[in-house]
């Protein structure tokens, strides 16, 4: 295992012990630190080059908007990528192979002491993000200005993971995050979970995409597909999606990309 810094973006590669000269290239948005990327994806890393016969390539960007970018530019064979990002690069030719089967929602953390119990609240608040351009941020502030709230600007704190964003709450550097319940499962090994309180959020859209290439021929579609479904059928896909709460695939409907216009169209005024 090795870390390459290439460019302005993080490439993480893991290779694969199998020895085949082809390889694919695995892109996962940057919503942890790229450590803990590896750490989360290795298993299913190790499915899919087993199962498709090739070396599997993990790689990641500098932040969301690089990743956008990247994958905009056709950089990866296969990505797993946030639903609004996901549902602009299918309108491109991207193939969608699946998305998790749960619905994700923004939630609102604040600290355990804090008078803040309902979205209406959070005015005049300072409100960390996890990164502007994720899901639960574009989610969040929408619910927040459905609510009659205008937000300032000023108020907004941007930080660079969603345990980052969560800990600013924690040290009264900001008064709520808005995340989702993923990041809190995943972080709450690592931080004092009785300082905060969460508040659910009511905006619910589909969860992450899993896409392929434009490029990708239509065999190698049906093979990637079954051996994303097979990996939820091994020991390790089963703790896999236990551990994260992504709980399996499901294909990604008409249903799924038609209740993501409206964030579509508040994510195209940042990267366009």
């Amino acid at each position: 295992m090795f870390v390459k810094l290439k460019y302005i973006f993080f490439i993480l590669i893991i290779c694969s012990s199998f020895g085949f000269s082809k390889s694919l290239k695995l892109g996962i948005f940057p919503y942890t630190d790229p450590i803990q990327i590896i750490k989360i994806h290795n298993d299913l890393r190790e499915h899919l080059s087993k199962e498709l016969g090739v070396d599997i390539e993990i790689y990641t960007a500098q932040d969301f908007m690089q990743f956008y970018e990247n994958t905009k530019n056709d950089y990866y064979d296969i990505i797993i990528t946030p639903p609004h990002f996901g549902a602009i690069h299918i309108i491109n030719g991207f193939v969608p192979l699946y998305r998790y089967d749960r619905l994700l929602k923004p939630v609102y953390v604040v600290r355990s002491d804090s008078g803040i119990t309902k979205v209406a609240d959070v005015k005049n608040k300072k409100i960390a993000l996890s990164n502007h351009l994720s899901i639960s941020s574009i989610s969040g502030l929408v619910e927040i200005t459905s609510n009659g709230i205008s937000i300032d600007k000023n108020k907004i704190i941007n930080t660079k993971t969603h345990q980052a964003a969560v800990t600013s709450v924690i040290f009264g550097e900001s008064d709520v995050a808005i995340t989702t319940h993923t990041p809190i499962n995943q972080m709450s090994s690592n931080i004092d979970m009785s300082k905060i309180k969460i508040i659910e959020g009511e905006i619910k859209v589909p969860h992450v995409f899993t896409l392929a290439s434009p490029k990708t021929d239509k065999d190698s579609v049906v093979k990637f597909k079954k051996a994303l479904k097979n990996f939820e059928t091994t020991e390790k896909g089963k703790d896999f999606f236990a551990s994260t709460g992504f709980l399996g695939y499901t294909d990604i409907t008409k249903k799924d990309l038609d209740s993501l216009v409206l964030f579509i169209t508040e994510t195209k005024k940042f990267i366009e």
